[in-house]
Parts: C-alpha cells; sequence; structure tokens
C-alpha cells in the first residue's frame, strides 16, 4: 500500500495560505509565545490572515511551522535524529522573506539525497533578500 505522507498531506492543507521563512537559525528553546511574538512583528495582518511561518533551529535538526486558526496558534515541529536541514542563510537586516510552498518542500527534504536541489532553493530565497 503506498500512502501519502504527513508532509505531503499537511503541504497540501496548507496551500492556500501565504508562507513566511525565517532565514537563518532560530533558538530552538523558543516556545509558541515567542516565536508568534516574533511573527506578528513580522507581519501582524499576515498572522492573523493564517499565514505560515517556518522557522529552523540553530542544529539544522527542526524545522517548525507557526500558524493562527480559528483563534489559536499551532505549531508543529519536525525534527530528523540523523543528518540535518539546509536552511537558507540570513545576510542583512531582513531576516524573512515570503516564499512558496514548492520552496518550503524542498527545504524539508534530506539534505543527504537531495544537496543541491536544496542548495538551489537556499540561493533562491537569500536572492529574494538582496532584492
Amino acid at each position: 500500500m503506498n500512502r501519502e505522507s504527513f508532509t505531503d498531506i499537511l503541504m497540501d492543507s496548507l496551500k492556500g495560505r501565504r508562507l513566511f521563512i525565517k532565514m537563518g537559525a532560530t533558538n530552538g528553546r523558543l516556545g509558541i509565545d515567542s516565536l508568534s511574538a516574533y511573527a506578528m512583528a513580522v507581519d501582524a495582518d499576515a498572522v492573523l490572515a493564517g499565514s505560515v511561518f517556518a522557522f529552523c533551529t540553530k542544529m539544522h535538526n527542526q524545522i517548525r511551522l507557526l500558524l493562527w486558526d480559528d483563534n489559536a496558534y499551532w505549531l508543529l515541529t519536525k525534527k530528523i535524529y540523523a543528518g540535518y536541514y539546509i536552511w537558507p542563510e540570513r545576510y542583512d537586516e531582513r531576516e524573512s522573506v515570503e516564499a512558496c510552498y514548492a520552496q518550503l518542500r524542498v527545504l524539508l527534504k534530506d539534505s543527504r539525497s537531495m544537496r543541491k536541489e536544496i542548495k538551489k532553493t537556499c540561493e533562491e530565497l537569500e536572492s529574494t533578500v538582496a532584492e
């Protein structure tokens, strides 16, 4: 039986929402209140409209998605135990960039097998910040 992965189901369910990627590492000890305060500082209207904010921890082994839905926040975490995620770095004072789900889907892949494709996606996101 070939079933769809949870990542695929999640990405498909979030497609209609705007997506912001926090460039560089985020302290993995930050909880839902700190991450939501960060998201509100980036774009409060986007948060309340249900946008998704993606964060990667300093160790690059966790990606966290924060979103507002039905008067409450969701915080989803994907943690890998072998390897690491490749995540776009921050190069200037702009910390977050609006992205598309195809880019996030690439970032969520196993870095060992998809290294070139992931690095290309990071370069695309980093160049968006430079504009």
